[in-house]
């Protein structure tokens, strides 16, 4: 009868591992994709560990692209962000890293590989709402 309690007691410790892991069915980290979604104001003030476009390089060179973003193809993606991160997304340092993508506004492109990497387990992944050109420093185009 001392240990009557054990069975339950073992059973909530695993959930409240599961919920502070993200993983599994009672994980706090998912999101409706919708949320991925960040505006440009909100992108200004955050800081990002990677910057992606999706443009073509027509686009980067025609109409200049953000400091410092890298660009990326819609097709790569899956097997070029694990490469560029150096690990596999199930470290939560890696999960969790911050990720802004954009592309040209209103194409679809940026939520879609938002919402792909997200799927993949990257929780820090955001894709910019408006345009990019919204959020360039002043000065000449790079």
């Amino acid at each position: 009868m001392r240990y009557r309690y054990l069975p339950i007691l073992l059973i909530l410790s695993i959930i409240a591992i599961v919920i502070h892991s993200g993983f599994g069915p009672f994980s706090l980290s998912l999101m409706n994709p919708d949320s991925l979604s960040i505006s440009v104001d909100d992108a200004r003030r955050q800081r990002f560990s990677f910057i992606f476009d999706l443009r073509t390089q027509r686009d980067r060179e025609e109409n200049g692209f953000y400091p410092n973003s890298i660009p990326i193809s819609v097709e790569t993606v899956k097997q070029e962000v694990p490469f560029l991160l150096g690990q596999k997304p199930s470290d939560h340092r890696v999960r969790s890293t911050p990720i802004l993508i954009y592309s040209n506004p209103n194409d679809g492109r940026a939520r879609r590989v938002a919402e792909t990497l997200y799927d993949m387990g990257f929780i820090g992944v955001r894709y910019l709402s408006g345009s990019y050109l919204q959020m360039m420093p002043p000065g000449p185009l790079s």
